[in-house]
């Protein structure tokens, strides 16, 4: 419901964009004047709408973000992740493995938004790795 009210108000905030840049570009005909405003409402908003949908942080969600985030340091975070990665070594079935290995996602995913509130640009992490593996010829 929070990201739903933040899209609303987000909605409302492009109406100004509009109506100034229509008005500014009205002698081009009010259509391609409101496809202008469109198009430079897109170049502002993508980021806005892209914040509201990851989470704040830049980081695509897998799981809710949780209160370690904003408790753990980064190397409290790394024994959680090494923790959670031993309890999947130890699971005796596939199903409990499986679900040790999504504690070990959940735990990766807290870590990611420990470094983003220090500052850190995830997606830049994310795409360095993606082109780095696909160098190394990774990807099929």
């Amino acid at each position: 419901m929070k990201r739903f009210l933040l899209y609303i108000l987000r909605w409302q905030l492009s109406t100004p964009i509009l109506a100034l840049v229509t008005g500014w570009l009205a002698w081009m005909g009010y259509w391609y004047a409101a496809a202008v405003a469109n198009l430079i409402g897109a170049c502002i908003f993508f980021w806005v709408d892209r914040w509201i949908f990851k989470g704040g942080n830049g980081a695509q969600r897998l799981y809710p973000r949780l209160k370690f985030a904003d408790t753990f340091t980064v190397n409290e975070q790394i024994d959680y992740i090494r923790d959670e990665l031993w309890e999947a070594m130890e699971a005796v079935s596939d199903r409990e493995r499986d679900a040790e290995i999504s504690d070990v996602e959940q735990a990766i995913q807290t870590y990611w938004d420990i470094r983003a509130g220090q500052g850190l640009d995830v997606d830049a992490v994310r795409a360095a790795t993606i082109a780095k593996n696909k160098a190394r010829g990774y990807e099929p």
